[in-house]
Order: structure tokens, then sequence, then C-alpha cells
């Protein structure tokens, strides 16, 4: 038997970019890039926002060029 998961839902896009403090469209072409993690559901865009805590805490860190 598989056990239950406590997963959140997936978020829509003004969560996301409310999260991130970012412009929406900015949020709209990293999604389209593929530069963050999100996927299209029925022609709309979701996150996970387990994902999207993941990527933030990998570019934090990353090296920065001195």
């Amino acid at each position: 038997m598989a056990e239950p998961t406590t997963k959140r839902p997936l978020s829509g896009p003004r969560e996301v970019w409310t999260y991130l403090g970012v412009h929406e469209m900015t949020l709209y072409r990293w999604a389209k890039a593929g530069v963050i993690p999100g996927c299209k559901v029925g022609g709309r865009w979701r996150f996970d926002m387990d994902e999207i805590e993941k990527w933030i805490k990998n570019k934090m860190n990353v090296e920065v060029p001195q």
C-alpha cells in the first residue's frame, strides 16, 4: 500500500511571482526558457513550490565570480 503524501498542490503563477518578488512577465520568461522549474497543465503554468524552494537554495549556493 502506498504511503500518503503531504505534498502541497501545484501553485499558479501569481503565487510564485509574489513569493519571488518578480514581475509576472519575468516569471513567464523564466518558465518558458526552463530557467525556473514549472510545467504547463491544461495550457496554464503550474509550479511545485517545493521545487521552487530547492531552485532558490541552489541559486544561493552558486559562487559569484569576483
